[in-house]
């Protein structure tokens, strides 16, 4: 009698769908990373000529980073950042400097691609092992702080 019931548990269970691929157009990472550069507080407005943005991928053209975006952001023709977002979370960890960027302006972003595929976040370990860092620092607040009433 228990197991009956138990198998009817576990059948009448509701399964959760596996996460689906999510496609992040290359325009939309861009703009994804420029709000970064912004938060990072770099004159990207200001200057330009100085500061620009390019896709990192292999030779082949397939993703530096399985299931990533990566958009490289350069200042005076240098690295500076790279902001690998994952399609399925948006979570954004920089692949350089080994940080992950969990900004409030970047949540609404993050919590529709995870809808769209059906994914919760990744935890620092599974996000260090996708992208290859020994160590992960969370960077939770902006450099550029949000504008309230009293300065706009």
């Amino acid at each position: 009698m228990f197991g009956a019931i138990l198998a009817a548990l576990i059948l009448f269970q509701p399964q959760q769908s596996p996460p689906v691929g999510v496609h992040l157009p290359t325009s939309d990472a861009v703009d994804v990373a420029r709000k970064l550069a912004r938060d990072l507080a770099y004159p990207i407005d200001r200057y330009p000529k100085l500061y620009y943005f390019d896709m990192l991928t292999k030779e082949d053209g397939k993703p530096w980073f399985p299931g990533y975006v990566s958009i490289v952001f350069f200042g005076n023709d240098h690295p500076i950042h790279s902001f690998d977002i994952n399609e399925q979370t948006g979570q954004i960890v920089d692949s350089l400097i080994c940080q992950v960027f969990e900004f409030p302006d970047l949540k609404a972003f993050q919590r529709e691609h995870q809808k769209l595929s059906g994914s919760r976040p990744r935890t620092t370990d599974e996000l260090m092992d996708e992208i290859h860092c020994d160590q992960l620092t969370v960077v939770r607040k902006p450099v550029v702080p949000k504008p309230t009433k009293a300065t706009q």
